[in-house]
């Protein structure tokens, strides 16, 4: 997936950063993170886990993941207003 990392800097908004994790250096923050496997692409919104994803993927796979990542991170954090 590394190739790939050089590439989705346009698929970022601002606010947004992609962060890649040495399986062998970061032990402990696998096993923290239950990664069980390579390549496993976590995304996160403030700090929470909203999806994981398993395997190799393009850049178009990419795209797709962080696309439905935040349309169910907005979904999540739209509130209906009172009285409706």
């Amino acid at each position: 997936m590394s190739s790939l990392m050089d590439d989705v800097e346009d698929l970022l908004d601002e606010q947004d950063s992609i962060v890649q994790i040495d399986w062998d250096q970061e032990r402990k923050l696998v096993k923290e993170l239950e990664v069980f496997g390579v390549p496993t692409l976590l995304l996160f919104v403030c700090g929470n886990e909203v999806a994981r994803y398993y395997g190799t993927m393009n850049k178009e796979d990419l795209r797709n993941c962080l696309g439905e990542a935040k349309k169910r991170n907005e979904e999540k954090t739209v509130r209906p207003r009172q009285g409706d």
